[in-house]
């Protein structure tokens, strides 16, 4: 099997931080294995075989990859390594990258990233852990049930709860009125939807200007 060369770091388990990206180059790869899987897919739709193989065997060697680079496994410990590996301090908008980053958390459950039931069930609990955050253990500025993803996370976010079985965790977020939540933009006068999630406060009034659309679709996509 091909390989996509990633050199490993040293690992740093601190992640108690605001808002919370996974890397960048962690992402580019679950986006390489999404979009393998749709032309899979797509070439069963339309009976190409060649192709079918082409786009699965694509997805099994980013899958490897991810595995071989991203997952610490040690007994009943999970950490994704969603900053680490990539050596990674933080995003274009000055936000800390972490492991364990909830938006890659969900990508690797949803596209199937994981090697067996056990270790989907790790990841399962440790994204439950970090949404829960219970007495601000991992997001110390952040309340207790609160997600931390952004544009690449947050249409994902309810549906794959959902279909891990955590649909009450779910309906928490979605009816949750602290930042980072939908209701926190209502109580603060919003009727469309922000770019930011702090884009406006009654506390703080406007959010960076060069960036702080008040008419913004992306983090509409709660369906």
């Amino acid at each position: 099997m091909n390989e996509i060369n990633i050199n490993r770091k040293k690992v740093n388990y601190e992640y108690k931080i605001s808002f919370a990206p996974a890397s960048t180059p962690f992402i580019n790869l679950v986006y390489r294995a999404y979009c393998a899987q749709i032309m899979e897919k797509v070439s069963t739709i339309m009976k190409d075989a060649e192709m079918k193989e082409k786009y699965r065997k694509l997805y099994e060697i980013i899958k490897d990859t991810i595995q071989r680079n991203y997952v610490e496994e040690n007994n009943d410990e999970f950490v994704l390594l969603t900053k680490t590996t990539d050596g990674v301090d933080k995003s274009f908008h000055d936000y800390e990258f972490v492991d364990n980053a909830q938006t890659g958390l969900l990508w690797f459950l949803k596209l199937k990233l994981y090697n067996n039931n056990d270790q989907k069930q790790k990841a399962v609990n440790v994204l439950i852990e970090s949404i829960k955050n219970e007495n601000r253990s991992i997001r110390e500025h952040l309340p207790e049930n609160s997600h931390a993803v952004g544009f690449l996370g947050i249409n994902i976010l309810l549906p794959v709860l959902s279909e891990i079985g955590e649909e009450s965790v779910a309906y928490d977020l979605l009816l949750s009125e602290e930042i980072p939540s939908w209701l926190y933009s209502v109580n603060n006068g919003a009727t469309t939807i922000w770019e930011r999630w702090n884009s406006y406060s009654l506390e703080d009034s406007f959010g960076d200007a060069s960036m702080n659309s008040f008419n913004h679709y992306s983090y509409g996509a709660v369906f």
